[in-house]
C-alpha cells in the first residue's frame, strides 16, 4: 500500500469518524444546518390574499386554559367563528396577519430534538395533551385557503434572548425548532381588534337628550308557583344639552314616592353634575365591545321585524338568562325590564338609541388582573321630532295645473285702473307661486332627512338584534349612573358648609319638601 493511499484512507476515516460523531451530537443553540438559513420557512405560501381562514391558539399558564380565536371568510363576508360567526372587519388584519407568515425567513436552526420544545417554549397548544401546570407551551398560529388547506401552520415560543425581536418557532408539527424575527402582537387573539369598533356609529358631539333609567328588577317565584317581577324603581332622569350656555338642563324629574314615581325638581340648593354628564356622553362615545353572544334565532328576527316574540319560549328563557324580562304592564301591553336599569340617548341626526343593562357576564382575566363584564341590549328608533317639519304658507295652495292662461287680445278699451290692477294680481300670484315652491323645497329636504334616519335606524337594529354585547362593568357605570352621581350641590351651598352627606340625611328624614339649605354653623 502506497502512502499515498495510506494518507486517503486515513483522511477517509477521519471524515467518518467525524461524521458519526456528528450524527451522535444533540442539536444546541448556534448549530446551523446549511441550505436553511436566510430561506423561507414556508417556501410555497407566497400569496397573503390566499389566507382565508386563520386560528390562534394561546395558553394561560396561571389559568391551565386555552383561549381559541378564529376568523374566516363565508359566503363572501368576514365573520369570526369562534365568536358565533360575529361580523368581522378582517380583511386588512387577515392579510397584515398572513403578510408575517409570507416570507418569513430562518435566522438560525436551533434543535431538532422534541424533548427541548418545553425549553425554547414551542410545545404545540393541544387541549388534549395540555394540563394546568405544563411550561412551555407556545402559540400556535394555522393559516388556511378557502378550501381549507393548510397554507402554513407556525408555534411562536420564547423570545431569544439577547437578540431583539427574534423568536424561537416551530412549523407545523415538525420537531426541528428555528429562530425568525416574528412579532407575535400582530396575530391578536383579542375579540375587540378584530370587529367593527364604532358599533353604534355614535359620536358624543351629536347626543341631544339623555335620559336616565335607575331601577333594578329581578324574577321571584310567588306561593303559587308563579314567575313576578321585583321591580324597584329609583329615579329617571331627562336631561338635554344647552348649546347656547354650554351646560345641561334638566327637563325631567321623577323619583320614587309611595309606590310610583311622580315627578319632583332639584332642590334649591342642588345642580346637575356637567362633569359626570359629560362623563357620561364621553363613554357613550367611546363605548367598546369586548365580547358578544348570539340571541336565538327566533328572538333576533323578531326583534328584527319589530314583531311580537313574546311567545318565543327559546326567546324568552334566552332572555331571562342574560337579565332582561319581558311583563305585562298593568295596561295589558307588554314590555321588556332589564335587570339594571336603562339609558336613552337622542341624537341631531334623528336616531334614539336605548341601551337596557342585563347581568354580569363574567370575568375577564387580563394583564391588568380581573375584570367585570355586563351584558347590554342595544335598539334604535327613528326620533322624527329631531327635525322640523316645514308649515305651508298661510292661504297658500298648490296652483291648478289644469287651468289654462287667458287666449286671445286683451280689448282695447281697458282703462289705465284696469291694466294697474291686472298687474297688481299677478305679481301677487308670482309671490305666491314662489312660496309655495320655497316650502315644497323645504318639505323634500325634510322628506329626505326622515329617510335617511330611517334608513340608519335600519342597519343598526340590523346589527343589534341578534346579538347581546358584552361592555366592560367599568364602562357601564360610567353610563349607568345614580342621582348621586348626577346631582351635586350648587358652589354656593359647598362652601358654606352644606355637602352631600348633609342632603342624604335630610332625604333619610324624609325632607323632601325643604328647599332651602340648613343655616351655616358660624365660623369661630
Amino acid at each position: 500500500m502506497s502512502e499515498t493511499t495510506k494518507t486517503i484512507l486515513f483522511v477517509l476515516g477521519a471524515c467518518g469518524a467525524v461524521a458519526a460523531a456528528w450524527m451522535g451530537k444533540p442539536n444546541t443553540v448556534g448549530v446551523a444546518h446549511p441550505g436553511s438559513i436566510g430561506k423561507p420557512l414556508f417556501e410555497q405560501f407566497e400569496d397573503p390574499d390566499k389566507a382565508k381562514q386563520m386560528e390562534v391558539v394561546e395558553y394561560d399558564e396561571e389559568l391551565g386554559q386555552l383561549t381559541s380565536f378564529r376568523v374566516a371568510q363565508k359566503n363572501g363576508a368576514w365573520v369570526i367563528p369562534s365568536h358565533n360567526d360575529y361580523p368581522a372587519d378582517a380583511q386588512e388584519n387577515l392579510a397584515e396577519a398572513a403578510t408575517v407568515l409570507v416570507g418569513l425567513e430562518v435566522i438560525n436552526v436551533i434543535s431538532d430534538r422534541k424533548k427541548d420544545h418545553a425549553t425554547f417554549g414551542v410545545v404545540k397548544p393541544d387541549a388534549d395533551k395540555v394540563s394546568l401546570g405544563d411550561d412551555g407551551v407556545g402559540k400556535l398560529i394555522k393559516m388556511k385557503d378557502e378550501t381549507g388547506r393548510t397554507l402554513a401552520e407556525l408555534i411562536i415560543g420564547k423570545e431569544v434572548q439577547k437578540q431583539a425581536g427574534q423568536r424561537y418557532v416551530r412549523a407545523g408539527d415538525l420537531d426541528r425548532v428555528y429562530t425568525v424575527k416574528i412579532d407575535p402582537s400582530t396575530m391578536s387573539t383579542k375579540f375587540q381588534d378584530w370587529i367593527e369598533q364604532d358599533v353604534l356609529q355614535l359620536q358624543g358631539m351629536d347626543i341631544t337628550e339623555m335620559t336616565i333609567r335607575d331601577y333594578s328588577a329581578s324574577p321571584q317565584m310567588t306561593q303559587r308557583g308563579q314567575i313576578s317581577l321585583n321591580d324597584q324603581q329609583r329615579l329617571e332622569m331627562n336631561v338635554a344639552w344647552n348649546d347656547q350656555d354650554f351646560k345641561w338642563d334638566l327637563k325631567d324629574l321623577r323619583e320614587l314616592r309611595g309606590d310610583d314615581l311622580q315627578p319632583t325638581s332639584l332642590l334649591d340648593f342642588e345642580e346637575l353634575n356637567k362633569k359626570a354628564l359629560d362623563g357620561m356622553k364621553n363613554a357613550l362615545d367611546e363605548l367598546k365591545i369586548v365580547d358578544v353572544e348570539r340571541k336565538p334565532a327566533g328572538l333576533g328576527a323578531g326583534l328584527k321585524a319589530r314583531e311580537e316574540f313574546w311567545n318565543d319560549q327559546e326567546g324568552i328563557r334566552s332572555l331571562f338568562e342574560h337579565g332582561f324580562y319581558p311583563v305585562q304592564m298593568p295596561d295589558g301591553a307588554m314590555k321588556l325590564r332589564s335587570s339594571d336599569g336603562e339609558v336613552m340617548v337622542r341624537t341631531k341626526g334623528g336616531l334614539q338609541y336605548q341601551f337596557r343593562f342585563g347581568q354580569v357576564a363574567g370575568i375577564e382575566q387580563g394583564s391588568e388582573g380581573s375584570k367585570l363584564n355586563r351584558f347590554v341590549m342595544v335598539t334604535a328608533q327613528l326620533d322624527e321630532s329631531a327635525f322640523e317639519k316645514p308649515e305651508p304658507p298661510a292661504g297658500l295652495t298648490a296652483p291648478d295645473a289644469s287651468e289654462e292662461e287667458p287666449q286671445g287680445d286683451v280689448e282695447a278699451a281697458e282703462t289705465d285702473s284696469e291694466e294697474a290692477g291686472k298687474d297688481e294680481a299677478e305679481s301677487g300670484e308670482e309671490e305666491k307661486d314662489a312660496l309655495l315652491k320655497e316650502y315644497e323645497r323645504a318639505l323634500d329636504d325634510y322628506n329626505e332627512q326622515i329617510a335617511q334616519a330611517e334608513s340608519r335606524v335600519q342597519g343598526l337594529n340590523y346589527r343589534f338584534a341578534d346579538w347581546y354585547y358584552v361592555i366592560p362593568e367599568d364602562e357601564y357605570k360610567k353610563i349607568h349612573l345614580r342621582r348621586s352621581d348626577v346631582v351635586s350641590i350648587a358652589e354656593t351651598n359647598a362652601e358654606e358648609g352644606f355637602d352631600m352627606e348633609s342632603f342624604r340625611q335630610l332625604e333619610k328624614a324624609g325632607l323632601e319638601e325643604e328647599k332651602a339649605p340648613p343655616e351655616a354653623a358660624p365660623k369661630p
